[in-house]
């Protein structure tokens, strides 16, 4: 089954985080809503130096891999 999400989106990959882009949409940042990923890439624009938007995709559910916690990518 797939499911649909949205991620941002460059001409460089989607955004896996600031200025690093990915062209695996299992790495990249994905939000479960079109309102929240503008709300985010509202956020994180004026730290971009790509022109980015907001893209749909569908990912596989569930995910292959599992989505690292906050908690242990700060680590």
């Amino acid at each position: 089954m797939k499911r649909l999400s949205y991620t941002i989106e460059s001409a460089h990959g989607f955004l896996k985080d600031i200025e690093t882009y990915t062209n695996d949409v299992l790495e990249a940042v994905t939000f479960t809503t079109f309102e929240f990923a503008c709300e985010r890439l509202a956020v994180v624009n004026n730290l971009l130096s790509t022109e980015c938007w907001i893209s749909a995709v569908y990912i596989p559910f569930p995910r292959p891999r599992a989505v690292p916690l906050l908690s242990e990518t700060l680590q």
